[in-house]
């Protein structure tokens, strides 16, 4: 690690903490900061402090206000994160929901969470004994989460997946989740090793 340090501070209502690491030459590594909050309706708000956060030895930008909510009575997420850098995109929002099945019980918005060319390599640098992996995350789902019911669809990429200096190859799982009028769930997945379908379940 050659130097990490973590900071916080907590209030009746409210956590925050800081991460700083720099490697053996004084490079900063990692520079982020978050806050949860707790408000009296049973939500819990997530927010990135820091606008300018460095992840993974690379300077990123974090959209102003942004925030991710948790209801714990309705057990709804509710999201507004956008960040950037190294070429790599996340984004966690909140949007109109999809038109889905009468039979479902879907609340007004969707969770989206798209995540483009992530590389895996950089986040894990802040652990030492980290596994030699590199690779390039991406998603693209949609979900919906009201009162126990869950429905969604997407899918999660893994490209040029590499353990130590063996190729693994580019995976993609795609997946469908729904939840019945009855509160029956169903679920499809499907794997595909290097543009080859190789599992459903």
């Amino acid at each position: 690690w050659a130097h990490a340090r973590l900071d916080g501070y907590f209030d009746t209502d409210r956590l925050g903490l800081n991460l700083t690491q720099r490697n053996i030459q004084g490079k900063t590594g990692f520079d982020i900061g978050a806050a949860i909050a707790l408000s009296g309706d049973s939500t819990a708000t997530l927010t990135l402090d820091k606008l300018d956060p460095v992840i993974g030895y690379s300077p990123w930008t974090v959209n102003e206000g942004n925030y991710v909510t948790y209801n714990f009575k309705k057990r709804h997420i509710d999201a507004d994160l956008h960040m950037a850098g190294a070429g790599s995109k996340v984004a966690i929002y909140s949007e109109a929901a999809h038109s889905h099945d009468p039979g479902m019980h879907t609340a007004d918005e969707d969770l989206v969470v798209q995540i483009s060319d992530l590389r895996l390599q950089d986040w894990i640098t802040i652990n030492p004994f980290a596994p030699a992996i590199r690779g390039d995350l991406g998603t693209d789902l949609r979900v919906n989460l009201q009162d126990g019911s869950i429905s969604g669809e997407g899918d999660i990429t893994l490209g040029n997946l590499y353990y130590g200096k063996e190729r693994v190859g580019d995976l993609k799982a795609e997946l469908d989740v729904q939840t019945g009028r009855s509160g029956r769930v169903s679920a499809d997945m499907a794997l595909w090793v290097n543009g080859t379908k190789s599992m459903t379940l």
